[in-house]
């Protein structure tokens, strides 16, 4: 890895990883698929292994299985020209089903939501057949994403490991990782274990000083935090996730090579990018724009600030109403985001909202962002076209949307790395940090 541009006060960087520049996102995908997406070309993807644990685990088989697999992922999926990254596990699946492993395997969730332990014999096998240009090996703990399992069930009650169940878990892990490091090829970057500050220095502490050789690079999983738009969220849940997600990054970074590539897991929108990439990531995921996107929210990027996000709310009950009253419902939901901080009411994250009717876009023939460049706005998809879709849960709604909004992403991640080589990255991050 090679270092081309550093921040002179945080440590924000551009290396050259993929023969790219970083930071980068990884593209989650399904089965290898990106939501809503077909046949697209993307530079860097993430395929979990649990998506293909069956051609390892006869068990885990779906009803057609994939018996006589001859292919590499860049063969299977189409996608000669992109990078494929592979992890454990579904990052989504994560925050919502966490599956419990045993003294010797990393918990999985296979096809079919079949639920496994997965030895270090049977990744090592996997990934000697599929082939990925990286893998990302990580064993997130529960307690990691406790918070937001939690919270979607309405309970405030953080999970906290004792010091002996933190030890055991990075000694499972440490063992499961040099089993399979010793029995593949395939290029590699640990994930250190930990839920809280201590443990991951700990665990990065002892991985790198046994397997860094065999290591390209490191990586973490952070608290799953929660999308500001979530209204379960309290202000003092999202202020104890975000102290937690920051004191794990810093203990993740200070106790990792800084000439080896860093990835972090757990991203949730863009000041998460932002805090990221000033503490020195080069590569994050962006697994969060899937459930964003099929929440019917969609971006707008200007300079230093996104402007705004519009979210639809579209349930069982809503379907079954008439368009015109299923209209109305849908207006109450719609809100825009100030992050100014211009008007006086705010979020549990200190961003203004201001409620808007969205049905005012039932003849507004602009396209979302007229100034963006992505397929869905240089077509271009009107937003009245986009708010009908949207209304009565056409598929190609979110086609347009995710289209939009990696598009978004992309940009700002763009953006990012400009200000890094140009100098201007620290007052970039002051617009959003602040």
């Amino acid at each position: 890895m090679k270092i081309e541009a550093e921040s002179k006060m945080s440590k924000a960087r551009t290396c050259s990883l993929f023969n790219r520049k970083s930071p980068l996102a990884l593209q989650y995908t399904k089965q290898g698929s990106i939501p809503h997406l077909i046949g697209k070309e993307n530079k860097l993807l993430n395929v979990a292994l649990e998506h293909f644990i069956d051609l390892v685990q006869p068990q885990a088989q779906r009803e057609s299985p994939r018996k006589e697999w001859d292919r590499t992922f860049h063969e299977y999926l189409g996608y000669s020209n992109s990078t494929i990254v592979a992890t454990n596990s579904d990052i989504n699946r994560l925050a919502k089903d966490y599956v419990k492993g045993s003294s010797k395997g990393i918990g999985m969730s296979g096809n079919g939501n079949f639920k496994l332990a997965v030895t270090p014999k049977m990744a090592a096998k996997l990934l000697e057949m599929t082939k990925p240009d990286l893998a990302i090996l990580g064993d997130p703990q529960q307690a990691i994403y406790s918070d937001v399992i939690n919270i979607n069930k309405g309970v405030d009650q953080p999970l906290v490991l004792s010091a002996n169940q933190e030890r055991k878990a990075h000694k499972r892990w440490y063992d499961w990782l040099d089993e399979v490091a010793k029995n593949t090829t395939a290029p590699l970057y640990a994930c250190v274990s930990g839920s809280t500050p201590f443990p991951i220095q700990e665990s990065a502490k002892h991985i790198v000083a046994t397997l860094d050789s065999r290591m390209l690079g490191y990586g973490i999983y952070l608290p799953s935090n929660c999308d500001i738009l979530n209204e379960k969220v309290s202000k003092e849940q999202l202020d104890r996730m975000n102290t937690l997600w920051n004191d794990n990054l810093s203990s993740f970074i200070a106790n990792v090579p800084a000439e080896k590539p860093r990835a972090v897991f757990g991203i949730a929108n863009f000041k998460d990018i932002v805090r990221a990439v000033k503490a020195g990531v080069d590569i994050i995921d962006n697994s969060w724009l899937e459930p964003v996107t099929f929440a019917g929210n969609f971006y707008f990027i200007l300079g230093y600030a996104v402007i705004a996000s519009f979210k639809h709310q579209i349930d069982e009950a809503s379907h079954k109403l008439p368009s015109d009253k299923r209209v109305k419902l849908l207006s109450n939901h719609a809100i825009v985001l100030d992050l100014n901080k211009e008007q006086s009411s705010t979020t549990v994250d200190g961003t203004s909202i201001l409620p808007t009717t969205i049905s005012v876009w039932q003849k507004d023939l602009e396209p979302i962002s007229p100034n963006c460049q992505c397929w869905t706005c240089k077509r271009p998809h009107s937003r009245a076209y986009i708010h009908h879709l949207l209304c009565v849960n056409d598929m190609l709604a979110y086609i347009t949307l995710m289209e939009h909004n990696i598009y978004q992403l992309e940009n700002f991640l763009q953006e990012i790395r400009d200000s890094i080589e140009d100098g201007s990255f620290d007052s970039l991050a002051n617009q959003y940090l602040e």
